[in-house]
């Protein structure tokens, strides 16, 4: 086996990986996830400012309508989380 043949497997290994994890399904468990984490730690009056719609005409896009008092505890959730994404 050459060295092509060899760089050529692991990068088909890496791309059926990485299409594993951009199905709208998995995004969509990252999505609702994040969003649970950060309502536990969001005060009452801020629960109902966040909210995820998956788009249903392209399913990879996520419309995030979240108010400005809420984004600071979305983004630290986020990057919490951001390490236990399974990118590789």
């Amino acid at each position: 086996m050459s060295i092509t043949d060899k760089m050529l497997n692991k990068i088909d290994v890496d791309v059926q990986n990485l299409k594993g994890g951009l199905q709208p399904e998995n995004l969509e468990y990252w999505y609702k996830k994040i969003t649970d984490e950060t309502i536990e730690i969001l005060p009452p009056w801020l629960v109902d400012k966040i909210n995820i719609v998956q788009d249903p005409i392209l399913p990879l896009k996520f419309n995030i309508d979240i108010s400005k008092r809420a984004f600071l505890q979305f983004l630290s959730v986020l990057f919490s989380a951001f390490f236990l994404l399974p990118i590789e």
